[in-house]
């Protein structure tokens, strides 16, 4: 027996803009689908390749715009039987996320596509805040950095500190062995 392709008519999603986060727009759409019950629990979605033909959106973006659904728990997913609303949401929608704030002035006035594309590319490029537990930022209050670069330099101050710098390549003479 062929599989047949099951094509969901979801018509949040026809409002997607292709050109511009479409990852983006297409995570925001499903909540909002699953949220205003367009897409009930335990309902089945097309398969990536399916809604990214439909949708005209590179498979990539789907997969990885259902993988993070499926870690904020609209999605559950099973290898061979294909990707569910959560049928956990039956009893209580997961509350969607804030909008972004309102547009700027830049958004609204309608510029030149050079312009738009590279306040697009700045936007990107900007960093985000620091978060907790992320790389190379550390809890601010617990580290006490002072403390602990007066105690590194009292220790390398002393002759009680492993050596450091460029010392014979052989090894230190007190560990050769004769």
């Amino acid at each position: 027996m062929s599989k047949r392709r099951s094509i969901i008519e979801i018509p949040s999603l026809n409002a997607i803009d292709r050109t511009a986060h479409s990852g983006r727009q297409l995570a925001q759409a499903l909540r909002g689908a699953i949220a205003s019950g367009e897409l009930r629990p335990g309902e089945r979605l097309p398969s990536t390749r399916t809604l990214s033909a439909t949708l005209m959106i590179a498979r990539g973006t789907v997969v990885e715009v259902f993988d993070q659904l499926t870690a904020e728990g609209y999605l559950e997913a099973r290898v061979g039987a294909g990707t569910r609303v959560a049928a956990a949401l039956r009893d209580t929608p997961p509350a969607l996320p804030p909008d972004r704030a309102a547009p700027t002035a830049a958004e609204t006035i309608d510029l030149p596509s050079p312009a738009a594309r590279l306040i697009a590319v700045a936007r990107a490029l900007t960093p985000h805040p620091p978060v907790p537990f992320a790389i190379a930022v550390p809890a601010s209050g617990i580290a006490p950095d002072d403390n602990w670069r007066r105690l590194g330099n009292r220790v390398r101050a002393s002759k009680q500190a492993a050596p450091s710098g460029y010392h014979d390549p052989m090894g230190l003479p007190e560990l050769r062995v004769a």
